[in-house]
């Protein structure tokens, strides 16, 4: 946005200065041609309608500088209107000059063969008109102020939009890390897990295979036969003993 805003102001400059500076010629008899006069003067009206319309957006962008951009861009906007309404007053003077500089022959031209009651009316029509364009002129600037109002209005929508965007996207970027972490946890117990099964398993094999052992000893020794019993002498060999 400062980089935007650079770029209005540069282009500001560059086009008041031209005005500045051709105005300036007319006003101070340097342009002497009636012509070259009139296409100054018109050169100078598109230019300062296209200052018009940077000033403006300047003065938007520097609503989206941050920290000691944003009140040093808004001083810049006030002194870039000030400079536009000083090259605005060169404008009307310039006018003025040309319309001074209309030779007698024309203007005997203009009026030739009129009465003064035909004079009075074109001048009455004249007037009529320059206050219908005026009026036209600020029936202009009120709907450029207002649509600047709403322009304005929508940047700064914008630029919430903006922000909750950039903490949604901060807050699920934290989910993530988050999320990852909970994996790698339920992995470890998940290991743990098939660990101690592995573990208990081989216990109880163990207890099975002792139990099978001492199920076949007692088998094996419940089926051994029994020893003969050895006979006793009879009472006729102890005597003889």
């Amino acid at each position: 946005m400062a980089m935007l805003f650079d770029g209005y102001v540069a282009d500001f400059d560059t086009i008041v200065r031209h005005v500045v500076v051709k105005l300036n010629d007319v006003i101070n008899g340097v342009t002497t041609a009636n012509e070259e006069k009139r296409e100054i003067v018109a050169e100078a009206e598109k230019e300062l309608k296209d200052a018009t319309s940077m000033c403006r957006e300047a003065a938007i962008a520097s609503k989206e500088l941050r920290g000691p951009k944003k009140e040093r861009g808004a001083e810049r906007v006030a002194k870039m209107r000030k400079e536009l309404e000083e090259a605005k007053s060169l404008l009307t003077r310039a006018q003025r000059q040309r319309a001074s500089d209309l030779d007698p022959e024309a203007r005997e031209q203009l009026f030739a063969g009129a009465t003064p009651d035909d004079v009075k009316a074109r001048l009455l029509s004249n007037t009529d008109r320059l206050h219908n364009a005026t009026a036209s002129i600020e029936r202009s600037k009120r709907l450029a102020a207002e649509n600047e109002r709403i322009g304005m209005n929508v940047m700064r929508d914008l630029h919430s939009q903006k922000e909750t965007l950039l903490r949604t996207r901060d807050n699920l970027a934290q989910a993530d890390v988050n999320i990852d972490q909970s994996s790698k946890v339920l992995s470890r117990i998940a290991r743990r897990i098939m660990t101690n099964k592995l573990l208990l398993g081989f216990i109880i094999l163990i207890i099975l295979a002792i139990i099978g052992v001492i199920i076949y000893l007692i088998i094996t020794k419940t089926s051994a036969p029994a020893p003969s019993p050895t006979p006793s002498p009879s009472p006729s060999h102890r005597l003889l003993l």
